[in-house]
């Protein structure tokens, strides 16, 4: 309404549902420890980096398995003598971050990559794996069970590292598209690599933050 050239007016406000505000707690989150250095994961970065724009050389006969190999084989895993897999042909890297796979492939990788190790072309194994109880979901059947394996290498290709100069910088800048037109060099290539370290390492810290916050407010 209006009175002496004033306004005034009400309001009435009603909640639904009610809404009962409970008291909060307050609680600290400890730092989380980082995967690595910025240092550390930029020189890995960079090494991924050189492997990928490298040159793949196949190896001789008397060649044995060894880290960060490219591996070809077959294998078969049984339980109680009933086939439960099997892969013909199955490229195996061995520079694969575990933690980065798939979860079924991750389970695969953790056994056989041990026993890859020191093998040679054309070389077969047998060896038993007990596994544990947790597998992802279509791998459930396995839990707890004494498996046998049985693997063949085919094949190992081994990586000839791209140089490290400024031709490694242009493959890189070529490959995502990104226009440096003044600034195609490995200066700026690690450069480009320390900054992908920072911010990564700084989502990985907020990621754990935010783990341990949904962890207590579960448990409060």
């Amino acid at each position: 309404s209006f009175k002496d050239n004033e306004f005034s007016c009400g309001f009435v406000v009603h909640a639904d549902p009610k809404v009962e505000l409970k008291e909060y707690k307050e609680f600290s989150i400890p730092k989380p420890q980082p995967s690595s250095t910025v240092a550390e994961l930029q020189e890995s970065l960079l090494f991924n980096l050189r492997r990928q724009y490298g040159t793949k050389i196949e190896t001789n006969k008397d060649s044995v398995v060894v880290e960060n190999d490219l591996v070809e084989l077959d294998f078969k895993i049984s339980f109680e003598n009933k086939l439960i897999s099997e892969k013909s042909n199955l490229q195996c890297d061995l520079r694969n971050d575990v933690n980065k796979l798939p979860a079924d492939a991750k389970v695969l990788f953790s056994v056989l990559k041990p026993e890859l190790l020191g093998m040679k072309i054309g070389e077969s194994k047998i060896f038993e794996y007990q596994f544990g109880e947790n597998l992802p979901e279509n791998q459930k059947e396995l839990a707890n069970k004494l498996t046998k394996w049985e693997v063949k290498v085919n094949k190992i290709d081994r990586i000839e590292l791209a140089p490290l100069d400024d031709s490694l910088a242009e493959k890189y800048y070529q490959f995502n598209s990104i226009v440096h037109p003044d600034e195609q060099n490995l200066t700026a290539l690690i450069r480009e690599l320390h900054n992908q370290a920072t911010t990564q390492l700084k989502q990985e810290e907020q990621k754990k933050v935010q783990d341990q916050v949904i962890a207590r407010l579960l448990a409060n």
